[in-house]
């Protein structure tokens, strides 16, 4: 997996506990190769790679809810609506819809 990580076969990758994964950009060409439609959780980097003529995304950003009238006694919401809106003004040419997260319930429907 290294030498296939090194000459850029991933999409992305990580490790856990001391395992590699990833996602292989052959195995996204193999899914649309095959009429079906690929549902990916990425990093925003990965974008730069997808937003091509070749995989042609619909992208759909999930932004943090407002935290104006929640509850945030460890100030975590604060910093993650923060990172949501700095990902959002870097990458927002990228999105093709947002929505934010105030109601999961709600969010789901959409």
């Amino acid at each position: 997996m290294i030498e296939e990580i090194a000459s850029n076969q991933y999409l992305e990758y990580g490790s856990h506990k001391d395992a590699l994964y990833g996602t292989k950009i052959d195995t996204i060409r193999q899914i649309i190769a095959s009429n079906r439609t690929p549902i990916l959780d990425v990093e925003p980097q990965a974008l730069k790679v997808l937003r091509t003529r070749e995989f042609s995304p619909f992208v759909v950003y999930i932004a943090a809810p407002n935290a104006i009238n929640i509850e945030d006694r460890d100030g975590s919401l604060q910093r993650l609506t923060r990172e949501s809106l700095l990902l959002q003004n870097i990458y927002k040419h990228f999105f093709d819809f947002s929505v934010i997260n105030n109601d999961i319930e709600e969010t789901v429907k959409l």
